[in-house]
Order: C-alpha cells, then sequence, then structure tokens
C-alpha cells in the first residue's frame, strides 16, 4: 500500500483507520463496527463527541460541500 502522506494525516488528525482485511461485501459490518469502536475510543464523552460520522473507502467520492448542505 502507498502510505505517501498518509501518516502525516494519521500522527495529525488521528482520523484515518487502516486495517488489514479482504475486500469483501461480507466484510462489511466489521468496518463498519470497526468505525463505531474508533469513534467511542476516541471521543469517551458524549458533550466532546463530533455530531456526525461519515465511513467510506478508499474508492468512494464524497462531493462534502453537497453533504454538508444536505445536513
Amino acid at each position: 500500500m502507498q502510505m505517501t502522506g498518509i501518516e502525516d494525516e494519521i500522527r495529525r488528525y488521528n482520523d484515518i483507520i487502516i486495517d488489514d482485511h479482504k475486500e469483501s461485501y461480507y466484510l462489511l459490518p466489521v468496518k463498519v463496527l470497526r468505525a463505531f469502536k474508533w469513534f467511542n475510543s476516541t471521543y469517551p464523552n458524549e458533550g466532546s463527541r463530533p455530531r456526525f460520522l461519515v465511513k467510506m473507502d478508499h474508492d468512494v467520492f464524497s462531493n462534502v460541500p453537497l453533504m454538508v448542505q444536505h445536513l
């Protein structure tokens, strides 16, 4: 896996999870639960949690301005 710039992003924001799973439709629940586990351990106090959690794969494009407008 090419890690150019990823390590800096992880150190700076602690907002990327990298797991070693085979890509499989059947592993989607595992990836979602892993995201929830990270979220709960990173933000243990409800008062300090962000209002939204976005879980995405590397092969998905996100139109952030449209998402913000919708939310």
